[in-house]
């Protein structure tokens, strides 16, 4: 059975959190990127019936949080611990 991801444009919203986005969602990557060259401000999963949970390896969850938590230790002039 095909995927039909259907990202939607996301509607002007005042807060980032009101944004319905599957972000665990192993098509994630492949909107964003939809949402990139259509030159969208953001986008919705809200119409989207495709969602599939990522499915990776324990290591790499790990890893992405550390990047993350480093991320907003920069935008945030944090000190980031070696």
């Amino acid at each position: 059975m095909g995927c039909q991801m259907n990202p939607i444009p996301a509607r002007e919203v005042d807060e980032l959190s009101k944004v319905n986005r599957q972000v665990l969602c192993e098509h994630y990557e492949s909107c964003l990127d939809l949402a990139l060259s259509r030159r969208w401000e953001g986008f919705s999963c809200e119409t989207c019936g495709s969602f599939r949970a990522a499915q990776r390896p324990s290591i790499e969850w790990l890893e992405d949080a550390l990047s993350c938590g480093n991320l907003v230790a920069v935008v945030f002039g944090f000190r980031i611990m070696p």
